[in-house]
């Protein structure tokens, strides 16, 4: 394995454990019986408390269920109207505004040399 290699696979794992850790500490710290983020309470966790407590209100519960209805719709129509711009970019032959429709539903295309970003990370 190249030292590229090795770097690029040690930045990988660091970027990942930077993402998900405080994620697993909210995961455990959910069951936390304290009202106090950064204190365990050892006599009376892990517990269910803030679970019950939040599935008994009916504001965050109303708000989930109209967020999910949301997503829903949203998601329907996206469905349909890719649907639909597909179709016409297959069936039919050219006509005006084909190459604005195909830009819009086409996602771009990485590329190597055009990258602001990490202009040297890509071997050529």
């Amino acid at each position: 394995m190249t030292s590229r290699g090795l770097f690029t696979r040690i930045m990988l794992v660091l970027g990942l454990v930077f993402l998900y850790v405080p994620i697993a500490s909210m995961m455990v710290f959910s069951f936390n019986n304290s009202r106090l983020v950064t204190v365990w309470d050892a006599a009376h966790s892990p517990t269910f408390k803030w679970y019950r407590a939040l599935l008994s209100n009916e504001q965050i519960l109303g708000a989930a269920w109209l967020s999910i209805r949301i997503a829903l719709i949203a998601a329907s129509a996206a469905v349909v109207l890719g649907t639909l711009a597909g179709i016409a970019l297959t069936r039919f032959g050219p006509f005006r505004g084909r190459l604005l429709l195909a830009g819009m539903t086409t996602a771009p295309e990485p590329s190597r040399s055009r990258s602001p970003t990490l202009p040297s990370a890509w071997p050529t």
